[in-house]
């Protein structure tokens, strides 16, 4: 599934409602002047969604909420930016990532290194596979080419099976632009590591 923004028109022209972002703790509160760009529902077999939006004469930063279907196809949801050339997919995704599961005294994994680091993708929730997973993220593309391309969300695995076992989770990643120029960024891709049976993703942008 691919999304396109539409030139000249956007899904709601009165920007109207009051979208927070976050990590729970220090949360960032928008309201007038957030756009919705784009949006996509699936309910059936989906390998990936992409976002063709990124437009530099209107926006610098984005928003998007997601709800997705995790199994054993799906167990992961993954996020790369894009430029014209398609998926950028070169391993210089600077990540940081954290989870901790809804238990009494359960520890907190950070920088596990399997999604930490130095990566060729961004994690953004989840490796479950009787589980969902939500969540929230920023998203920023300066107009500037020495500047990084960068995203920070919240996310929580949801257990459909067990509410003890959902976890809370974070994100962040950036990428220098010696590796890729902002303003070569088209878009972004959200994916997981096989596919999924039901999704729904809500893209904003931040109006200059």
């Amino acid at each position: 599934m691919t999304s396109i923004l539409k030139v000249g028109t956007i899904q709601n022209s009165s920007g109207n409602g009051f979208p927070n972002v976050g990590d729970g703790t220090n949360e960032i509160t928008v309201g007038s002047g957030w756009v919705r760009i784009a949006s996509e529902e699936w309910s059936s077999s989906t390998s990936s969604v992409t976002f063709d939006v990124i437009d530099l004469t209107k926006y610098i930063n984005y928003m998007f909420y997601w709800y997705i279907s995790h199994d054993t196809a799906w167990s992961t949801t993954y996020f790369r930016f894009r430029t014209s050339s398609g998926d950028y997919t070169t391993g210089q995704y600077g990540n940081s990532t954290y989870w901790q599961q809804a238990t009494n005294g359960g520890s907190a994994s950070t920088n596990d290194v399997s999604y930490a680091g130095s990566q060729d993708k961004v994690w953004m929730a989840g490796n479950g596979t009787v589980f969902d997973s939500q969540g929230q993220a920023l998203i920023s593309i300066p107009n500037y080419s020495s500047g990084c391309a960068s995203i920070r969300g919240s996310s929580q695995l949801l257990n459909r099976t067990d509410e003890s076992q959902n976890y809370v989770e974070r994100f962040a990643s950036a990428v220098p632009g010696a590796n890729l120029t902002p303003t070569t960024v088209t878009g972004f891709k959200i994916f997981g590591n096989g596919s999924s049976a039901y999704g729904s993703v809500q893209v904003y942008g931040l109006v200059k």
